[in-house]
């Protein structure tokens, strides 16, 4: 079995500069489009900081559940195979499954919390003209880096080989016997 991993700290520190320089980027676009910005939208009513805090970490709850969903669904064990839990040395929650799914299965689990709770929020926020959806949204897509990280380890991989979710860094094991 191959091992292709990447190190938390490693995501970490990639992490850094998406949030740094993005961040500022999609609330200028907002801002440009819509008028408004955070500062505005938090002068008018300061509880709403605490409520997007709240949303932001009720998200990456469901970040985690929906990755545990579609493992579910893909693993031999279905839910008995799937495990949630916090490295708390580096605020990292996680959702690992024991059980060996396709590289394929492997790419729509990482990939489906960062469009539902990432991509589609922030486009209907920035729709609908809403800006704690479309900052929430923003936040779970910096939130999935992670995972697109992890995607982009899979692409070396044919879509048909059998990968195992790495219990405790970024990636996965496979057989490159294939």
């Amino acid at each position: 079995m191959k091992e292709v991993v990447v190190n938390i700290n490693k995501v970490n520190l990639y992490s850094l500069p998406c949030i740094v320089i993005g961040t500022p980027l999609f609330i200028i676009v907002y801002r440009y489009f819509h008028g408004t910005g955070l500062r505005e939208i938090l002068d008018s009513n300061p509880h709403l900081l605490m409520v997007l805090v709240l949303v932001i970490l009720v998200m990456i709850i469901l970040h985690e559940l929906i990755h545990g969903m579609f493992f579910s669904l893909f693993a031999k064990r279905g839910t008995k195979s799937i495990k949630f839990g916090i490295i708390w040395s580096k605020f990292a929650p996680y959702c690992h499954c024991t059980d060996a799914i396709t590289a394929k299965q492997y790419r729509i689990v990482l990939l489906m919390p960062t469009l539902l709770l990432g991509v589609l929020p922030t486009l209907t926020g920035f729709v609908i003209g809403n800006f704690i959806i479309f900052f929430s949204g923003v936040m779970l897509i910096w939130g999935g880096i992670g995972d697109i990280i992890a995607y982009s380890l899979t692409r070396k991989v044919p879509g048909s080989a059998l990968l195992i979710d790495h219990p405790k860094e970024v990636g996965f094991y496979y057989n490159d016997k294939i």
